[in-house]
């Protein structure tokens, strides 16, 4: 049997090393000791400097075991897949190359975890963002009653909407039991390039007999940057037809499980309307496949109640964009056309805000 407690998964594409070095440090330093986390590195599709760079980080530590993986998927889920396989902890966590953890976050975490015999733990986490300009910020665990330390429960005895609203975005600030995963078979979905993560957890969510929140610790820093901003709307026309069909296998996951899928796919047609706004090189005949495979959940969209996060004003401008841009494809796909002629580039002229509290 593994002695570690923690298996700590980072999938590597050509980082940049100051960047690893900082989430290694990070990692070396933890209160719980760093001889009980196993550092699970996976070196995907890097070049041969790269991956002899940090292989070069790794010597001399028996618990940092690295592995090459050279294949055709460019997305983060095989890497972490190849992880989960090889790892020997007991429970299981994702950190990206350019993300670190505070130095009690795994004291805090395996604590947790033994007090409530939970399969899935999620935490908070905070946002660093090089520049100032950066509107969009991702979403903190800040929709549960702050004035608790933990909350557990499963997806039968939890508000599911405000679960699934603020956690099913996120990879990071999460630790699973890695035998819940394996006697599951809960795996990414390596077809599906953006959704995979949020399929991910809520298979997690809706199976685990019990989960753990910690609304008021902050146990990991997400890193966003500027130039990744565009990319998060312009995409090739594959892409955005991939998108379309992760959408349709993460709806009908969530679904099939029963949980309360409402304000998801308010969230994630919301976001990928935007999308099919910014490729403008999309086909009709894509853009009518896209209404095919999405129609029909904006057909079962519940009206979303007002609150901070969805003023009457968002909610608006939000069913008229959904209802537009995928109910519509022949019209969008003319404007889009003018538009292209006309070398308007939409993704900058538009911007995601998610509200961070």
């Amino acid at each position: 049997m593994s002695h570690y407690l923690m298996s700590v998964i980072t999938p590597c594409h050509n980082v940049s090393m100051q960047l690893l070095e900082r989430t290694f440090e990070s990692l070396k330093n933890q209160t719980c000791g760093f001889d009980k986390i196993e550092w699970v590195v996976i070196i995907h599709n890097c070049v041969e400097e790269n991956a002899l760079e940090i292989e070069s980080l790794a010597e001399g530590y028996e618990n940092i075991r690295t592995f090459r993986l050279e294949n055709d998927k460019n997305y983060a889920a095989s890497p972490r897949n190849y992880g989960i396989d090889r790892a020997t902890g007991t429970y299981i966590c994702f950190l990206d190359a350019d993300d670190y953890v505070e130095l009690d976050t795994f004291e805090v975490v395996l604590g947790y975890f033994q007090e409530t015999g939970a399969q899935l733990l999620a935490f908070r986490y905070k946002v660093l963002k090089d520049s100032p300009d950066i509107k969009l910020t991702l979403r903190p665990l800040v929709y549960l009653d702050q004035t608790q330390k933990c909350i557990t429960g499963n997806h039968d005895t939890l508000d599911g909407s405000r679960i699934l609203h603020g956690e099913a975005f996120q990879i990071g600030s999460k630790a699973y039991s890695r035998g819940f995963l394996n006697e599951n078979a809960i795996r990414f979905n390596e077809n599906i390039p953006f959704a995979e993560e949020s399929e991910f957890f809520i298979r997690c969510y809706g199976t685990a007999g019990t989960v753990c929140f910690l609304p008021q610790f902050i146990g990991q820093t997400y890193c966003q940057y500027s130039d990744g901003m565009a990319a998060m709307l312009k995409k090739t026309p594959e892409v955005a037809m991939n998108y379309a069909k992760g959408f349709k296998i993460l709806f009908d996951s969530g679904l099939g499980l029963g949980l309360y899928m409402n304000t998801v796919i308010w969230d994630m047609l919301g976001y990928y309307s935007a999308v099919l706004l910014a490729t403008m090189d999309l086909s009709y005949k894509d853009r009518k496949e896209v209404k095919r495979l999405l129609w029909p959940y904006v057909k079962s969209l519940m009206p979303l109640e007002e609150s901070k996060v969805y003023t009457a004003s968002k909610i608006k401008l939000m069913n008229r964009l959904i209802r537009t841009v995928l109910g519509h494809p022949a019209l969008i796909g003319a404007a889009m056309s003018l538009l292209k002629g006309l070398k308007v580039d939409m993704a900058e002229k538009m911007n995601i805000g998610y509200d961070s509290e």
